[in-house]
C-alpha cells in the first residue's frame, strides 16, 4: 500500500504555519485597503469580538454553491466586522 502513496497533505490550519496577520481572516491585501496604525490601535478585545460576531455569521452558512455567493457572503462578513466597530454610534 505504501507505494501507492505520491504525497501527504497537512491540515496547515496552525498546524505547521500560522497566519502572518495574527487572524485568518486578515487577507494579504486587507492593509492595502485599512491602514494598519487606525487597526491596531482599536483595543485588541473590541477587535476580537468583532471578529467573533462576523464569524458567527459565516458559521451560520452551511452550504455556499457558488463563488458569487462566496464573494456576497464575505462581503457581508467585513460588513459586521467593520460595523461592529461603530455600534451604538449609529
Amino acid at each position: 500500500m505504501s507505494k501507492n502513496i505520491r504525497a501527504l497533505l497537512f491540515d496547515s490550519g496552525r498546524v505547521l504555519n500560522r497566519s502572518a496577520a495574527g487572524n485568518w481572516f486578515i487577507a494579504p491585501k486587507f492593509f492595502d485597503y485599512v491602514d494598519p496604525q487606525i487597526f491596531y490601535s482599536i483595543p485588541k478585545a473590541k477587535r476580537d469580538l468583532a471578529f467573533k460576531k462576523a464569524k458567527e455569521y459565516i458559521n451560520s452558512k452551511e452550504l455556499i454553491k457558488t463563488e458569487e455567493e462566496e464573494f456576497a457572503h464575505f462581503q457581508q462578513y467585513y460588513k459586521i466586522f467593520f460595523d461592529s466597530f461603530y455600534s451604538g454610534l449609529y
